[in-house]
């Protein structure tokens, strides 16, 4: 292993160490067959609404990277239960192919690996993987359509204005490993807008896309 591989996962390690003091109190454990811990679900969150933080402000989601038009109306997610256990299914065989997601768009990853760390704890691979693709990408400065790039649906669907709602799951199975994560909006298709241009909201009347929304932090709406 290389030493900046290892020194990710040391840095991952710690974030998880210092998120588990407040999980537990924000999170209460789904009644699924493989829930996610409280500490996981916390990871998770914070990763999904970082990007999308970062889209609404116009910082570039990776250092580096290119900058993306900033986006207005992108919604902070929460996690849910009922995604949660439709994670939990998709991943219980550790399925080589995406399983299907029905209405729900959906991010699976299959891992095959030697590496132990990976193995029992593959999202934050998974995260790598849907993001790098990201990377050199350029939009227009209007409107940000999905224009059918395999590639880069995934994260896509992890930072598509209108979903409010996330449910994440992995499972090991011996050599292999599978995380996937669900989310409240069908898997973006072709044509489809991921966000519009704009600024982040500074007043609840900012919220347009759900009735009764409220701007969080001064930052972004709330469902």
């Amino acid at each position: 292993m290389s030493s900046a591989a290892l020194f990710k996962k040391l840095i991952h390690i710690i974030f998880l160490f210092q998120v588990a003091g407040s999980a537990a109190t924000r999170h209460s454990p789904c009644d699924v067959e493989n829930p996610t811990s409280n500490v996981r679900k916390s990871l998770m969150l914070y990763d999904h609404n970082l990007y999308r933080s970062r889209i609404a402000q116009g910082i570039a989601i990776h250092s580096g990277g290119n900058k993306l038009p900033r986006g207005s109306n992108i919604y902070k997610v929460e996690w849910s239960c009922h995604l949660e256990k439709l994670a939990s299914e998709a991943v219980k065989d550790c399925l080589t192919q995406k399983p299907d997601s029905g209405f729900y768009g959906q991010n699976y990853e299959f891992i095959e690996t030697a590496d132990e760390y990976d193995l029992s704890n593959p999202y934050p691979l998974a995260l790598e993987r849907w993001i790098a693709p990201m990377l050199d990408k350029n939009f227009g400065n209007d409107v940000v359509t999905f224009t059918g790039d395999s590639d880069v649906q995934a994260f896509a669907n992890m930072i598509r204005a209108n979903t409010t709602h996330i449910g994440c799951s992995q499972k090991t199975c011996r050599t292999f490993a599978a995380i996937s994560c669900f989310y409240d909006s069908p898997d973006i298709t072709d044509g489809e807008i991921i966000y519009k241009n704009g600024e982040g909201c500074k007043h609840d009347s900012d919220c347009t896309t759900f009735l009764n929304s409220t701007c969080d932090a001064g930052k972004w709406p709330l469902r």
